[in-house]
């Protein structure tokens, strides 16, 4: 079961990079109202790795 957890995240993930910002900023506001933790800490890591972070803040400041 842990490896069709992680090919969903997975997919979830490259879905999610792929996207444009506007759908970037749903899908973060969706994963915070689920409480996943392992999810929220995958699009901290990918969005910093792609110096994305502004779509983290520009939520909680606009």
């Amino acid at each position: 079961m842990k490896s069709v957890s992680n090919q969903y995240l997975t997919l979830w993930m490259t879905q999610f990079l792929c996207s444009p910002d506007p759908v970037k900023l749903r899908c973060i506001q969706e994963a915070e109202q689920s409480g996943n933790s392992e999810l929220l800490h995958s699009i901290h890591f990918h969005l910093n790795m792609r110096n994305q972070q502004h779509l983290l803040y520009r939520r909680k400041t606009g």
